[in-house]
């Protein structure tokens, strides 16, 4: 049916943006605030610049990926908090009996 044809067409171009956006919104906004402190660091101040081009947006964005990644990785194998501070966090009655 054209119907299904049309239905499918307008859902495939509304996953796309909602996608774009969803990236847009991850890797644009979050990783660069996160990875800009990290570069500044790196860099000795030097780097990024008042206004970054395109190509340091994306350097950026990716190391503050790379970071948040090491971050969820290190959390999640209980390295940066030990497994009995994560499950006091989430279930906080066990802590005040123990």
């Amino acid at each position: 049916m054209p119907y299904d044809e049309i239905a499918e067409g307008i859902l495939r171009i509304a996953g796309r943006a909602f996608l774009q956006l969803f990236v847009e919104v991850i890797f644009d906004v979050v990783c660069f605030h996160f990875g800009k402190p990290i570069v500044r660091l790196v860099t000795f101040r030097k780097y990024p610049s008042a206004r970054p081009s395109a190509a340091q947006e994306i350097v950026i964005s990716t190391v503050g990926m790379l970071a948040l990644l090491a971050v969820v990785v290190a959390i999640g194998a209980g390295w940066l908090f030990g497994w009995e501070a994560l499950y006091s966090l989430f279930n906080p009655s066990s802590a005040a009996t123990s």
